[in-house]
């Protein structure tokens, strides 16, 4: 659809070569490109063209198995902007290159696309003044003056069958972005909708993260603790 003469007609065409043998379009398409586009439309020779194209362009920039050292982002740029692949704005390039620095590290290129929307979410809530609701993950590279972190309870965190040592990294992450004030709540019991998060047991009366154990936590009645402060 970005090219002139290829359009809404070659387009339904992949489609229905798609719907028949049930597969993506673009499996449909390179398997269609590969037996020379049978019963196409005249378009056909602007899109072969234009695969051929793309694909002399993939040949002469291979993918890179590993994370290159200044992240996916500035991978991206890079190599983009020679007439085949079109080069990203100068908004989305700042954004790619802000998200190298939040991205997890060692990922493959699949996953960093995959966190581009919900981490680029996370970066404009960032810039947001009020209140800002976001992960933990995304707080990463943050600084606030107060950070709440709800639901701090065990089987919530750590989550159940996860890695204990990237949820405690996340933890940190949450915890160390206040610069002044830092709250943890925490539910000794849970009713309604809520309750069946993180514990099999409906109703039974809970810890909070088994991570705060030992270390320099002080704990108190949540509404006892607002009367008091505010009072």
């Amino acid at each position: 659809m970005l090219t002139p003469g290829i359009g809404y007609t070659f387009s339904n065409y992949i489609y229905d070569l798609a719907r028949t043998n049930h597969t993506q379009f673009g499996e449909a398409l390179i398997n269609a490109f590969h037996v020379r586009f049978p019963d196409a439309p005249r378009s056909v020779k602007k899109a072969t063209a234009l695969i051929q194209s793309v694909n002399g362009w993939l040949d002469a920039h291979p993918m890179l198995d590993e994370q290159p050292e200044d992240g996916w982002g500035h991978f991206i740029v890079e190599n983009t902007g020679d007439g085949i692949v079109p080069a990203p704005t100068a908004e989305f390039a700042e954004l790619l290159f802000a998200l190298d620095d939040l991205a997890e590290t060692e990922q493959r290129f699949e996953r960093y696309l995959s966190q581009i929307t919900p981490l680029g979410k996370d970066r404009a809530l960032a810039e947001s003044p009020g209140v800002r609701i976001m992960t933990m993950g995304g707080a990463k590279g943050l600084t606030v003056r107060a950070t709440i972190i709800a639901g701090l309870e065990q089987g919530i965190v750590p989550r159940p069958d996860s890695d204990l040592g990237e949820e405690r990294r996340l933890l940190y992450v949450g915890m160390t972005r206040a610069k002044e004030f830092l709250y943890c709540t925490w539910a000794r019991r849970r009713t309604g909708p809520t309750a069946r998060m993180g514990a099999p047991r409906v109703r039974a009366r809970r810890q909070h993260c088994s991570f705060l154990d030992g270390g320099p936590v002080e704990s108190t009645d949540g509404a006892t603790y607002i009367a008091d402060r505010w009072h």
